[in-house]
C-alpha cells in the first residue's frame, strides 16, 4: 500500500484505517512499517493481549487503552503502532484526551499509531483532524488467486489456469471469507466450483 508508506515517510502521526480484516491490514502494513524503519519493530495492541512486539513477538500486558497510546508515545523513535478496537473505546473524554496529550509527542519522534476499524463513522469530532483515515482494500483478483492456490494445496488440488470464475465468485469477500468459500467448495466437490 503505497498510500501509507508515503504517509510514515511524511511523518503522520495518527492514521484511521477502515477495514473488514485488522490482521491482514496488521500483516501487509506491518511488513511496510518494516521497510519504512527497518531498526524498529511495529506494535500492536489490542485489549485482550496488551502490547505485542511485531518482531519478536513478546507481550506486555497493557489493557488500558490510555496506557498503550503512551507506551506508543514513549516507543522508539520511528515505532508504528497499531491499535485493534479503539474506536470502540472512544466514547470515555479520557481515551480521546490521552489521543489530544500524545499526537504532539508521536509527531516529534516519528512515531504513528495506526487505528483499525471497520468504519470511520465511530472517530469523535474532537478527533476528526487529528486522524488521517485511510481505506485498507478487500483482496485483489491475484491475491484471491494465491488464496486459492494455498487452499487447494492440502487437497493436491490446483485452481484453474484462468481462475476467472473462481475469482469472480470470490470478489468482494474478505480473505479469511474467500478460503472458507474455496475450502467448503473442495470438501463438497473435490473441485474448485464458483457455484457453491
Amino acid at each position: 500500500m503505497a498510500a501509507f508508506k508515503s504517509y510514515l515517510r511524511a511523518g503522520y502521526s495518527c492514521l484511521w484505517l477502515n477495514t473488514l480484516e485488522p490482521h491482514r491490514a496488521e500483516v501487509t502494513l506491518g511488513r511496510v512499517a518494516l521497510e519504512t524503519n527497518p531498526d524498529v519493530a511495529p506494535l500492536r495492541w489490542d485489549i485482550g493481549q496488551g502490547l505485542t512486539n511485531l518482531v519478536t513477538g513478546v507481550i506486555t500486558a497493557c489493557p488500558s487503552p490510555v496506557e498503550a497510546l503512551k507506551q506508543a508515545a514513549k516507543a522508539p523513535e520511528g515505532t508504528v503502532a497499531f491499535l485493534w478496537n479503539l474506536h470502540r473505546l472512544l466514547g470515555g473524554l479520557e481515551v480521546i484526551q490521552t489521543v489530544l496529550n500524545v499526537q504532539p509527542t508521536l509527531k516529534e519522534k516519528g512515531n504513528c499509531i495506526v487505528v483499525l476499524a471497520p468504519s470511520s463513522e465511530k472517530l469523535p469530532e474532537e478527533l476528526a483532524r487529528v486522524f488521517t483515515t485511510l481505506e485498507f482494500e478487500l483482496p485483489t483478483r491475484e491475491e484471491l488467486h494465491q488464496v486459492a492456490v494455498t487452499v487447494g494445496q492440502p487437497y493436491s488440488v490446483v485452481p484453474p489456469a484462468e481462475p476467472n470464475g473462481l475469482v469472480d465468485a470470490a470478489l468482494g469477500l474478505t480473505d479469511m471469507e474467500a478460503e472458507d468459500a474455496f475450502a467448503l467448495a473442495l470438501v463438497q466437490t473435490g473441485r474448485f466450483d464458483p457455484g457453491v
